[in-house]
């Protein structure tokens, strides 16, 4: 069916042709097919884009925050000025360059250790700055489109407090003084993943959103403030939540690895979490994903999954739960952090070989598109070929 995409324009052409061939330069045909070919490749990318785009979430912390001074931007902009008129009586102009000013308010802004910037309410950044308690550093910006030919900013760095605690250890995990300086964060980030829609050995099962929620299954939780539940299905005190958030946030850029931990009465099975690995569609490329059967505080089964090449730590977490029955979470995250040595994240370029197609209603959509472009091309050109015929003379009697 895609072949036809790219077959309408030249029986466009064609019909042109017929209609208009004596009328139309010859240069005109190939402009047609080339300008449809163009929209239907760039509409048809974006739907493929559409398929194969994931979200994946990625544990991080505040690195650093800034804020700066209001300012003033000018913005130059060419104006045509009348300046008199010639021997025929037609206005002359010559051209001026002005200036625009754009005001720029204040701003206060953070930056993650895995380098993605976002802009912070005063009051948030006045809460960083007073909870580190470090020195501030000044910086300008200097150019000819700043009112004043300068703009000033200040910053504080998360590399101070590291730096204040190196003898005594810069793990927020061991060290409170860095723990109680610690804002930790979840960030959402899109990547190519070809597994999702594909056709091939990789395929699950697909279970709708209505049967997910029939058999128990769980969401991804959404992200609320830089901020998502990595322990789903069970309640825990806060610093069992907060264990697992630092264990994500400090190690997860270094190790790229995000833990997920998902609770399930023990009654259901280890069935259960095969299906809930087919609702998430294997996890994301980045994910280790804990599901424990629970009979009360006794783990009475385990079974991990992620798409590493070699289950390492995938089997290491079943033998820790086989050996550790009683659940303690906040031990289970100290283990974790000390055998996560054995995770490697699988690399998805192995995945590139795979192909995805369009659904039957994109192509259908796509078709309709297609269809309307060359209609239109079709219709300009006749419009414009109008346009640009002279008028047939002719004689009064």
């Amino acid at each position: 069916m895609v072949a036809l995409f790219y077959l309408l324009p030249i029986l466009t052409c064609l019909y042109l042709y017929e209609t208009m061939g004596t009328i139309l330069e010859p240069w005109v045909y190939p402009v047609c097919v080339v300008s449809s070919w163009a929209l239907t490749a760039l509409i048809h990318w974006l739907m493929y884009k559409v398929r194969v785009s994931d979200d994946e979430y990625l544990g991080s912390f505040i690195s650093s925050v800034a804020h700066e001074d209001a300012w003033t931007e000018l913005i130059p902009y060419v104006v045509q000025v009348p300046v008199g008129k010639d021997s025929r009586g037609n206005t002359i102009y010559r051209q001026e360059t002005r200036i625009r000013e754009f005001f720029h308010p204040e701003t206060w802004m953070m930056q993650s250790n895995i380098g993605s910037r976002h802009y912070i309410s005063r009051k948030f950044y006045l809460s960083i700055v007073n909870t580190w308690q470090t020195p501030s550093y000044g910086y300008n910006y200097t150019g000819s489109h700043i009112l004043g030919g300068v703009r000033y900013g200040r910053s504080y760095s998360f590399n101070d407090i590291l730096e204040r605690n190196r003898e005594i250890g810069m793990n927020p995990m061991d060290n409170p003084n860095v723990c109680n300086c610690f804002f930790p964060m979840t960030e959402e980030h899109k990547y190519t993943n070809k597994l999702r829609n594909s056709h091939s050995i990789f395929k699950f099962e697909s279970i709708s959103k209505k049967k997910a929620k029939e058999l128990g299954l769980f969401d991804y939780p959404p992200v609320k403030d830089f901020s998502q539940p990595c322990i789903l299905g069970r309640e825990f005190p806060q610093e069992v939540y907060d264990a697992f958030l630092l264990l994500n946030s400090w190690y997860g850029a270094h190790y790229q690895i995000h833990v997920y931990v998902i609770c399930f009465d023990a009654a259901k099975g280890m069935k259960i979490a095969e299906q809930q690995r087919a609702y998430w569609e294997g996890g994301n490329k980045n994910e280790f994903v804990v599901c424990l059967g629970l009979d009360g505080d006794v783990v009475k089964w385990s079974h991990a999954f992620s798409w590493m090449d070699e289950p390492t730590l995938a089997v290491k977490t079943e033998d820790y739960f086989r050996d550790h029955e009683q659940l303690d979470m906040i031990a289970f995250c100290y283990w974790l952090r000390e055998n996560l040595s054995s995770w490697k994240r699988k690399s998805f370029k192995d995945f590139n070989y795979l192909s995805v197609s369009l659904t039957p209603t994109q192509n259908y959509i796509l078709l309709g598109l297609v269809i309307a472009i060359n209609i239109g091309i079709a219709y300009l050109v006749y419009y414009f070929t109008q346009s640009s015929i002279p008028p047939t003379p002719y004689s009064n009697i």
